[in-house]
């Protein structure tokens, strides 16, 4: 998603939104990518824009991924966001996808609880 679709690829919560007493104790942080218009600087810039959100349900898919089953009996069209994100890389629209499952924390291993 960096390379093919210019996403960056961000940890969150940055350590700059965590309160002092969670910088301490290893916060478990989680990828999301989002394209150059969620980091403007001036957010007068966007107003007016468009923006998609992509969130994939809840289980063992990998972020930017519908359905593993998809992509195994379909194709990558079907089981991935990948044709969402190019579309709307076309037309402009911001793009932010999201990451609800992690099992792990990236970097660091630590296990992640899902209430």
């Amino acid at each position: 998603m960096v390379e093919e679709y210019g996403l960056n690829k961000l940890m969150f919560p940055e350590e700059k939104h965590l309160k002092p007493e969670e910088r301490d104790k290893n916060t478990p942080t989680i990828p999301v990518f989002m394209s150059h218009e969620f980091q403007r600087e001036d957010k007068k810039l966007n107003k007016g824009k468009r923006a998609m959100i992509l969130i994939h349900a809840s289980g063992s898919s990998k972020v930017g991924v519908w359905s593993r089953e998809s992509c195994v009996k379909e194709n990558l069209a079907m089981g991935t966001m990948m044709p969402y994100i190019d579309a709307a890389r076309k037309e402009g629209v911001a793009v932010l996808v999201m990451n609800p499952n992690p099992k792990k924390e990236v970097d660091s291993g630590i296990p992640i609880e899902h209430n």
